[in-house]
């Protein structure tokens, strides 16, 4: 099985718009070292793994990829809020695309055809939940 490994599991798999990477949320239980969830690609013809966003210090939420296949949008819980993320996986870089000042709680998330990402807010500060695009 592709990505398998010893008390290893791998979330919210997303297939990459070329059909030949796999994104998933890859975490390892240990009983002597807390679970960190890892972003990560398998590769669908060798099953090689490699982990992006290394130095993103949260548990990422895979909503979908751009149409290109060269970035990754996820949510992650910062703060009480969960903002929107762009990754880039040839970068291994990070970008918040939802502003911090709006706060709320993302998911959902969908690229539209135009590449724009909807996805649903839900913000107790203006008390609304809405289906919105960026």
């Amino acid at each position: 099985m592709l990505g398998a490994g010893e008390n290893t599991n791998n979330e919210s798999p997303r297939f990459a718009p070329d059909g030949g990477t796999l994104a998933v949320v890859r975490s390892t239980r240990s009983p002597k070292q807390v679970v960190r969830p890892t972003l990560s690609l398998i590769d669908l013809a060798t099953g090689t793994i490699r982990t992006v966003a290394n130095g993103f210090d949260a548990w990422p939420h895979i909503g979908d990829w751009s149409a290109d296949g060269k970035r990754l949008y996820v949510t992650a819980d910062l703060a009480g809020h969960v903002p929107v993320f762009a990754v880039d996986i040839t970068a291994d870089a990070v970008e918040r695309i939802t502003v911090k000042p709006s706060g709320g709680a993302h998911s959902d998330l969908q690229v539209l055809a135009d590449g724009r990402i909807a996805g649903v807010e839900v913000n107790e500060r203006r008390r609304t939940a809405a289906e919105i695009a960026w």
